[in-house]
């Protein structure tokens, strides 16, 4: 569920997300591989990471409604 939700955040910020919690990469690494610089991967992390908690929060917010 998680990689699902990572998987459609816009831009690079789902991809950054990925790389660092399924692929075990550092900021450094993603970089390289995505053109940016590594405070622009921390950004994009912090960003993912919020709207992770925002889209699953929902998710559970719905379920337990409908239930």
């Amino acid at each position: 569920r998680l990689e699902s939700i990572a998987a459609a955040l816009p831009g690079k910020m789902g991809k950054v997300f990925m790389m660092t919690h399924f692929e075990n990469c550092s900021n450094e690494e993603i970089a390289a591989v995505l053109k940016v610089s590594p405070k622009t991967v921390k950004n994009l992390l912090s960003q993912a990471v919020v709207n992770i908690r925002l889209r699953m929060g929902l998710s559970i917010t719905l379920a337990i409604l409908l239930s």
